[in-house]
C-alpha cells in the first residue's frame, strides 16, 4: 500500500473525536505500524488555555445525590 512494508498483521487504527486525533497522530508517528488510519471528527486544532470549561464546570457544578 503506497510503500508501506508488508505486515504479518496489517491494522488499520480509528476512533472518533479525541481518539480520532490519537489514530491520525498514531499513523504518522508510527506508519511501519500500521495500513492505515480512519479519524473521524477528530480534533485538528487543539485550544491549550481553553478556561471557558472550567467555568462551566465552576458555575454548574454536579449534584449527588
Amino acid at each position: 500500500m503506497n510503500g508501506s512494508p508488508q505486515l504479518e498483521n496489517p491494522w488499520i487504527v480509528f476512533g472518533i473525536s479525541y481518539a480520532g486525533a490519537l489514530s491520525a497522530w498514531f499513523q504518522l508517528k508510527f506508519p511501519h505500524l500500521s495500513h492505515g488510519s480512519l479519524a473521524s471528527s477528530g480534533v485538528v486544532q487543539a485550544v491549550f488555555d481553553f478556561t471557558a470549561f472550567d467555568e462551566q464546570v465552576l458555575l454548574h457544578p454536579i449534584i449527588k445525590f
